[in-house]
C-alpha cells in the first residue's frame, strides 16, 4: 500500500540540536514546543549533562520549554556534545525554534523511529546582502548521530573548510554530537549517507 511508506512524526524519543545563525544579536531564545494526544511526562536533557528538565504535557495543549545554549551548535566542522535528548512516556510531536530579534528559524523534529540513513540536502543559499559570512546568508546543514561510531559519508556540492566540492568526506561523530557545515555558496543537492545504514538526523 502507498500509505505504508509514510513515516510518522509522532514518537517517544527525539534527538536534535540548534543550527548556528549568523547575526549580530547577543540575545537568543532556543525553544522546544511539545504536543500530545494523551497527557504524558517528558524529559529534556542535553548530551553534556548540564541541562535537564522534566515537564508534563496535557492533551490538546502546547507545552513550551526554553532550553540552554549548551545545545546550540555554533562551530563549523567541529564535533561537540551539543545534542538535546527528548524522551516521553507516550507519543508526542516536537517542534523547535531558534529566535533572535530579527530572525527566527523553526523546524519539525522527527522521532528516532522515523529517521533514515541516506539524505539529499535541501539548503539553498540566501541572496547576497543578508547577514552572514562575507555579507552572504550562508547555506548550511548539520547531522546528529544516534549511535556511537556512526560513519557518515558526505558528498557536498559546495566548497567548505572540509575541502573542495564533490569530494567524498567521511566523519564519525558519536551519539549526541552534532556536526555543522556551512558555506557562502550553495549546499543544495548535497548528499549524506551513513555507510553502515544506521539512522542519522539532519537539518
Amino acid at each position: 500500500k502507498a500509505d505504508a511508506q509514510l513515516l510518522s512524526t509522532e514518537g517517544k524519543v527525539f534527538l536534535l540540536s540548534f543550527l548556528r545563525t549568523h547575526d549580530p544579536f547577543s540575545t537568543r531564545r532556543l525553544t522546544v514546543f511539545i504536543t500530545s494526544k494523551k497527557s504524558c511526562s517528558v524529559t529534556l536533557q542535553s548530551a553534556d549533562g548540564s541541562f535537564r528538565q522534566n515537564v508534563s504535557v496535557t492533551t490538546a495543549s502546547t507545552t513550551v520549554v526554553d532550553v540552554t545554549m549548551a545545545v546550540y551548535t555554533d562551530t563549523n566542522e567541529v564535533v561537540f556534545l551539543k545534542g538535546l535528548y527528548i524522551q516521553a512516556t507516550d507519543t508526542i510531536n516536537v517542534y523547535a525554534s531558534n529566535k533572535v530579534p530579527a530572525i527566527m528559524d523553526m523546524t519539525k523534529v522527527i522521532p528516532l523511529t522515523s529517521l533514515g540513513s541516506d539524505y539529499l540536502i535541501l539548503a539553498y543559499a540566501n541572496p547576497k546582502g543578508s547577514v552572514g559570512t562575507a555579507g552572504v546568508a550562508i547555506s548550511q546543514f548539520m547531522i546528529v548521530c544516534v549511535e556511537d561510531d556512526t560513519e557518515v559519508e558526505l558528498f557536498p556540492t559546495s566548497p567548505s573548510p572540509a575541502g573542495p566540492p564533490n569530494t567524498p568526506l567521511v566523519v564519525t561523530p558519536h551519539t549526541g554530537q552534532p556536526d555543522l557545515y556551512d558555506a557562502n555558496t550553495d549546499f543544495h543537492g548535497s548528499r549524506r549517507k551513513d555507510k553502515g545504514l544506521t539512522e542519522i538526523a539532519y537539518w
